[in-house]
């Protein structure tokens, strides 16, 4: 993953919404609890007390075959399924392009 911490930071950033949202969750908590004392980085964007607000954006990953790959995404709520968001995840053709195979 090229941008590793800003996805980090956002994840923990999500935890933390369900974490508001399920505040009798015992395993999320018990998550929370794991990562706390193993993660100084984890620690720090959990007090940050930040929640996720955007519902669309991109991530771009590094491969070793295929070079770099890179991804739109956009979550929404289906009205059949209100308690859980689906999400839907492209490439983009334009700018990731195989680089040669060097079997």
């Amino acid at each position: 993953m090229v941008d590793w911490e800003q996805v980090a930071a956002e994840t923990v950033a999500v935890l933390r919404l369900e974490a508001g949202r399920h505040p009798h969750d015992r395993r999320l908590a018990d998550l929370v609890g794991v990562l706390t004392p193993r993660s100084t980085e984890f620690t720090a964007w959990w007090n940050d007390h930040r929640v996720p607000r955007r519902t669309h954006g991109t991530r771009s990953y590094r491969h070793p075959v295929v070079d770099h790959l890179h991804f739109s995404y956009e979550s929404f709520q289906t009205p059949a399924i209100r308690t859980k968001p689906c999400a839907s995840t492209t490439r983009s053709p334009a700018r990731s392009q195989p680089k040669p195979c060097a079997c």
